[in-house]
Formats: structure tokens, sequence, C-alpha cells
């Protein structure tokens, strides 16, 4: 008897689960032609869908409760991309975004800022790997430029700033301590 009152039980749950949380797929029209298409659960974007703005900007991902969360691409009306994690409505954790200048950034995001580890390649051929905080290069790090110079060392607000050595495009070495991008004597 009690197996029997327990699969009542469980039956009533899922059914009230299946009522009350159930994701329709639909579309949904904003002010101005902004417009989702997708799931949705009590009218609001709620699972997988895509949301175009009025202004031409896109997203395809996943929602909870009509916020990016989860994995998704974001293309901007001014030509800028990022595919990767959100949370709340913010690029956070592992990313991709390319601006469109040609710059590319691959890797860790917090609240919308490049932060922790990643690369970024920008079109002249220049290429930074490391640390980024408050999107900036921050901490240790390695600089390349175009025409062959090479940095190793810290990094402070997007400088060379702390231990570090550059190697110009001709060879010659200078080792020490930066400031601002300068080798204090």
């Amino acid at each position: 008897m009690k197996a029997l009152n327990l699969l009542n039980v469980l039956l009533f749950i899922g059914i009230q689960h299946f009522i009350f949380c159930q994701k329709t797929i639909t579309t949904l029209k904003y002010e101005e032609g902004t417009y989702y298409e997708g799931e949705v659960e009590k009218n609001i974007p709620n699972g997988k869908g895509t949301m175009h703005w009025a202004n031409g900007s896109i997203y395809t991902g996943f929602w909870i409760n009509n916020m990016k969360n989860g994995e998704g691409s974001m293309s901007w009306a001014d030509g800028s991309s990022y595919v990767g994690t959100w949370v709340e409505n913010k690029m956070h954790g592992k990313g991709i975004m390319i601006w469109p200048n040609g710059t590319r950034y691959e890797g860790d995001w917090v609240n919308n800022y490049r932060h922790g580890n990643g690369t970024q390649t920008w079109q002249s051929g220049e290429k930074y790997i490391g640390s980024f905080l408050n999107d900036q290069q921050s901490g240790e790090g390695e600089m390349f430029w175009s025409n062959g110079s090479f940095y190793k060392g810290t990094f402070l607000n997007g400088k060379m700033h702390g231990l570090g050595k550059f190697i110009d495009k001709n060879g010659g070495v200078q080792e020490g301590n930066w400031a601002n991008n300068v080798l204090v004597p």
C-alpha cells in the first residue's frame, strides 16, 4: 500500500511540474521590432532561443528568467561578436570576442571584462598571451610585436611594469625593472 501511495505522490508531482513548468516554443514580440523566438516559460525567455533586437543585434543561446545564461553567441550591430558563457546577461567564463577592427580575444571573462588568462591578437599581427585584470593586461604575460620585438614579464594596466625582458627586432636585450613601458635605470 505504501508503494502505491508513493507512486501516486510522484505521479501528482510529475503532473504538477508538467502543468506549471512546461516550456513552449513561441515568438514574443517587443517594442520597435525586437522579438524572441524559442522556449518560454510563463511568457518569458527560458531555455534555448534567439533574441533579435531592432538595431540588428542577435543573441542565440540559453536563457534563464529572461536573462542570457549558459552557452550562447551574440552578434552586435557594430560588427562585434562573442561566443562563450553568459551569467545573468554578462560575458562570464570562457569565451571568444572579435571586434570589428579584427582584434580577437580568447580566454576568461568576469562580468563583461577580460579577467584571468587569455590571448589577444590584433589585426596588425601583434599578440599578447597572459593575465588580464579588469579588462587590461595585468600580471605575467608575453607580448609579441609585428616587427619581431618581444617582451616577457610583468604588466600593469596594459603596460610593461615590473620585472621583465624585452628583445627588440634586431636582437638587442633590455632586462630589469620596468615602469609604464620604460626600463628603470
